[in-house]
């Protein structure tokens, strides 16, 4: 009868240890269920521009982890009260249920933290590879490069836009000071006419400018006679050169015309008429000088305010630059002195 008790105290136990197993083992695939459905929600956000984070991940794991470990410990100690309340007849199927009791409670927390390290570990596996192919996935590569290269885009612009700036400022600058370096020129120097035309660049501007005023016949009928003067005296070609001048510059119906002292005109005539060469030379040398005095008195103060003033408003021409050249060495010339 003893032995017939023991059996039956003994199936419930082996009983209640299956129903531990099977509880522990339904346990577990729900909770690999879970992180996997978790997982599996993380990636989605991640290929949405959200990649997940490894920290988030396991800390949801472990905390549903901890979360499920009472209703496991509960589940155990549910089997074991129910196969000790399940003898109650005598005091020796008590001690033996409880011993049954205890030897399945022992084995299923020895299953349980077993399952659980091999569960952590497949968490921890799955969360490595998951941060690994996501940190080299294609997309995220493309939008860190397109990261990058717009802010490398607006560093490169904000920097040419900062130094074209300040070129255009150094610009501004030295315009403002070359036009007022013009304009103190004009209306302190006095430039002689040979000075000006020493220099090829502003003789040829002069040249223009007389034509263009109407006022170039003085300029041509000058370099005229400079140029007869470097003749000598005794060529026979002398005379015929003296008359060309005549008759285009100094005789009343001259086309280039002159305006010289009638008394000169005369004295002109009259030496090429008794072919004096001396008096021809010395009438010549005195219509040069009342030409040059016109252009200087005249033409020229109009022609290099024009240059140093109007223009350098608009340009910033060779011409300013070699007048103020003439200007400053001419001034130094005179300090020296």
């Amino acid at each position: 009868m003893a032995a017939m008790t023991q059996d039956d105290v003994q199936n419930p136990a082996d009983s209640g240890k299956k129903a531990a197993e099977e509880a522990e083992e339904e346990h577990a695939e729900r909770r690999l269920q879970q992180v996997e459905q978790r997982s599996d929600e993380d990636e989605e956000e991640s290929k949405l521009g959200s990649p997940a984070s490894p920290t988030s991940s396991l800390a949801s794991a472990l905390s549903l982890s901890l979360a499920l470990a009472p209703q496991q410990q509960l589940s155990v100690s549910s089997v074991s009260s129910a196969s000790s309340s399940s003898s109650p007849s005598s005091v020796s199927s008590t001690s033996a249920s409880a011993s049954a009791s205890a030897s399945a409670s022992a084995a299923a927390a020895s299953s349980y933290r077993s399952r659980t390290a091999s569960l952590g570990k497949d968490i921890l596996n799955l969360l490595s590879f998951r941060r690994d192919t996501s940190a080299g996935s294609e997309g995220q590569k493309r939008r860190r490069y397109r990261s990058w290269s717009a802010a490398a885009q607006r560093k490169r612009a904000g920097s040419d836009a900062s130094r074209a700036s300040g070129d255009s400022k150094e610009g501004e600058d030295q315009q403002t000071a070359h036009r007022e370096n013009c304009r103190r020129a004009a209306a302190s120097a006095r430039f002689s006419l040979q000075e000006l035309l020493s220099d090829d660049l502003v003789a040829k501007a002069l040249a223009e400018y007389c034509e263009t005023h109407l006022c170039g016949e003085n300029l041509r009928c000058l370099r005229a006679v400079e140029k007869l003067e470097a003749k000598s005296d005794g060529s026979s070609e002398w005379l015929a050169s003296a008359s060309a001048i005549n008759s285009r510059y100094v005789k009343s119906d001259a086309p280039d015309w002159v305006c010289l002292c009638p008394t000169l005109a005369k004295n002109l005539q009259r030496a090429l008429e008794t072919h004096d060469k001396e008096q021809v030379a010395n009438v010549l040398r005195a219509a040069k000088a009342e030409a040059s005095h016109t252009l200087e008195t005249d033409t020229l103060p109009r022609f290099v305010n024009a240059a140093l003033t109007v223009a350098a408003d608009t340009e910033d021409s060779q011409l300013q630059t070699r007048l103020l050249e003439i200007h400053s060495n001419k001034s130094r010339k005179s300090a020296q002195d």
